[in-house]
């Protein structure tokens, strides 16, 4: 960096000095003997090839100049094209008078159509980093000795910058159609139009004078400010060369009215940022040794805000992030907008969306964040709270452990692997909800008030790939629900569509809610499909146990529910139900297997639920446990196959459903529980609460 600084000192210096010679000896000056002489001294200082490829000409006057039409500084042999730095024409001007004075002025420099490209190569390595060879040791040595001359004015015209990185295929273009510098007080004022990454912008601000930069010593002043039609930025504070690298310390604002908008500016080819806005950025952001360190840092986002401090680290083979951030409200709603809205991403007809994670940037980049937001914004109407979060990213495979939050007055606990070094990645998770307020979640989406009741989630599952719908596809694992007394307004009920609504129409009373004493859903996960290991509920009227699966890659149901009446009088009518179809629009209607074959579904269900559903009547040992939950224990401590007769199967249950349901949820001793297979491990946790 300062190498090439003296070099654009020196090259004026001996512009300078051709100008003197020739206004004193102006016949007998021939420019092009001093070609190789410019052409040599660059190469030395640079360690790369200068070519000045066409004329030469000299202009006299009280400003005399000299101007070259065509100079190229090569590229490194691994770049992608020849040269790094070419320009079209090179104008340079000096003030005569003030040579009288022993100082040297450049009253104008006008650079047309500079080309200027920096890469950074496979490796990691900058075309504008160059070699120290002996000579090129000498020659930078003596930059102290090279006066650096005060510039009063530059102009550029319909100049270009690009900057590329071959690893990531970043690639970042500015367009100058105009810029010019001119002296005020102790600096410089800057102007400049253009474009960057294809959307216009101007620029003015001031900055400290060029010599001052050019000597590469102290501290650099800059104040600027830079708008499009839709972003501004400001930048004010200082570089710093009094070490071996620049660095900075600057204060920086920004603001855009929708997020969507810097998708073009970002250079990244795959990056789609969502329409988000209001956006807007404050930090105190400084330049270190290994990267930047961003300070005082405040983000709003919509109607989300983040506060506090994080750390860019460039100086390793990855890139690496540091934060640690707090936020009162985080809106996730515009990011999970377009999921809702198509139900799957490329296909509405999808449950999990098809659309492909972007696991590219844990691939890139490792992190460290830590997070606490006091409300999260899951939907329009739907809200978690005291969201805790700690993640870390090395080498691919993120961790969270964990996520903490409260949901719907209960409280989740999430710890998760993604492995994103696999092919396909893994995922691999560990959830687990207590008392979620159903009830409330239904009132907060504004779907029924009369609703009451609360479950208890827990799940440990794996699975693969690159889209939500393909690792749900390849789950293996198991899942949880069991839920206490609860409440379900008949208006609502009669709501529901036609299938439903009529199976649960024979076991309610007519003007009464339907009251829930239990419900126990447990699943054994294994590559996408959910197979039931127990289904049971119990109201004030029926019982229900079923059996059957949920296939996750195909989005499909079919459960078989058999309901057992606890009156003699509805007995009759308990007809198993069959509940089918795709997950988004099932279908809910009576078995076609009739109700003679009401028990040779539940053949091979690792609990029996019509015995655990004769568990639940006969037995009244569970006073201080889930009733459904005991009964499901009962059950398995009586065997796990087809349905008995006798007073502990189906047939004990049909003679004495009517009469023993009060004993069984009111009665004497706790039970006791299994813990024999690890499906039965979420039932144990359950009791133990």
């Amino acid at each position: 960096m300062k190498r090439l600084k003296w070099i654009a000192g020196s090259l004026v210096v001996l512009i300078v000095a051709v100008l003197v010679a020739g206004y004193v000896a102006l016949a007998s000056l021939d420019l092009e003997s001093y070609r190789g002489e410019l052409e040599q001294r660059a190469e030395t200082a640079l360690g790369r090839e200068l070519k000045l490829t066409g004329a030469m000409s000299l202009s006299m006057g009280l400003s005399p100049g000299v101007q070259i039409d065509g100079v190229e500084i090569a590229n490194t042999d691994w770049g992608s094209r020849p040269q790094m730095v070419t320009v079209e024409r090179f104008e340079v001007e000096i003030g005569l008078l003030t040579l009288l004075t022993g100082e040297l002025q450049i009253r104008r420099l006008v650079l047309i159509e500079p080309d200027i490209l920096l890469e950074v190569g496979p490796d990691g390595q900058g075309n504008w980093a160059f070699g120290e060879t002996g000579a090129q040791q000498d020659a930078a040595s003596s930059q102290e000795a090279t006066q650096v001359p005060d510039i009063a004015s530059v102009r550029i015209e319909d100049g270009t910058v690009r900057y590329q990185e071959q690893r990531t295929g970043l690639q970042l273009t500015w367009n100058l159609a105009t810029a010019s510098l001119e002296t005020a007080g102790d600096g410089l004022s800057v102007r400049a139009e253009g474009s960057y990454q294809s959307v216009p912008f101007q620029a003015d601000g001031t900055l400290g004078a060029l010599s001052t930069l050019m000597a590469g010593k102290g501290r650099y002043p800059f104040d600027l400010k830079v708008t499009t039609e839709d972003a501004e930025i400001a930048l004010a504070g200082a570089l710093d060369q009094s070490g071996q690298d620049v660095t900075s310390d600057a204060e920086v604002q920004a603001r855009t009215n929708s997020l969507a908008n810097l998708t073009a500016l970002s250079g990244l080819p795959d990056l789609e940022l969502p329409d988000i806005g209001p956006a807007s950025l404050q930090s105190r952001v400084r330049k270190t040794d290994s990267g930047y360190r961003l300070s005082g840092l405040n983000v709003g986002l919509g109607e989300s805000d983040l506060a506090g401090e994080a750390t860019l680290d460039v100086s390793g083979d990855r890139m690496r992030v540091t934060a640690d951030l707090t936020s009162s409200t985080l809106d996730l709603r515009p990011f999970t907008a377009g999921v809702e809205s198509t139900g799957g991403g490329s296909n509405p007809d999808r449950v999990f969306p098809d659309t492909p994670l972007p696991f590219d940037l844990l691939r890139r980049a490792d992190a460290d964040l830590t997070l606490k937001v006091g409300v999260v914004k899951l939907s329009n109407d739907f809200d978690a709270q005291e969201l805790r979060l700690s993640a870390r990213a090395r080498d691919g495979r993120l961790e969270l452990a964990p996520l903490q939050a409260k949901l719907a007055d209960g409280a989740a606990d999430l710890s998760a692997t993604l492995d994103a070094r696999a092919s396909p990645p893994e995922l691999s998770l560990d959830l687990d909800i207590a008392k979620l307020d159903y009830g409330r979640v239904l009132r907060d989406l504004k779907i029924s008030d009369g609703v009451d009741g609360k479950v208890d989630v827990r799940a440990d599952l794996t699975g693969r790939g690159e889209t939500p719908h393909a690792i749900a596809g390849s789950l293996n694992g198991g899942l949880e629900i069991v839920g206490d007394k609860g409440r379900f307004d008949n208006a609502l009920l009669d709501t529901t569509g036609a299938g439903l609504r009529d199976l649960l129409a024979v076991w309610r009373e007519q003007d009464q809610d339907m009251n829930l004493n239990c419900a126990v859903a447990r699943f054994g996960a294994e590559d996408g499909v959910l197979n039931s290991r127990a289904l049971l509920a119990d109201t004030q009227s029926v019982s229900f146990g079923g059996t059957g699966d949920i296939d996750l890659g195909e989005e499909r149901i079919d459960l078989r529910v058999t309901p057992k009446a606890k009156q003699t009088s509805l007995m009759s009518l308990a007809v198993p139900v069959r509940v089918s179809g795709p997950l988004l629009d099932p279908s809910v209607g009576p078995d076609p297997l009739g109700a003679a074959k009401a028990t040779a579904f539940v053949v091979g269900a690792a609990v029996n639920p019509l015995a655990a559903l004769g568990a639940l009547v006969v037995s009244s040992e569970f006073q201080d446990e889930n009733p459904c939950v005991a009964a499901l224990a009962k059950a398995r401590q009586g065997g796990t196959g087809e349905a008995e007769e006798g007073n502990g199967g189906v047939g004990g249950f049909l003679e004495n459903m009517g009469e023993s349901l009060d004993d069984a949820l009111g009665g004497g001793a706790n039970g006791d529980t299994d813990s024999g297979s690890d499906g039965n491990r979420f039932l144990n946790r359950q009791n133990d609460r």
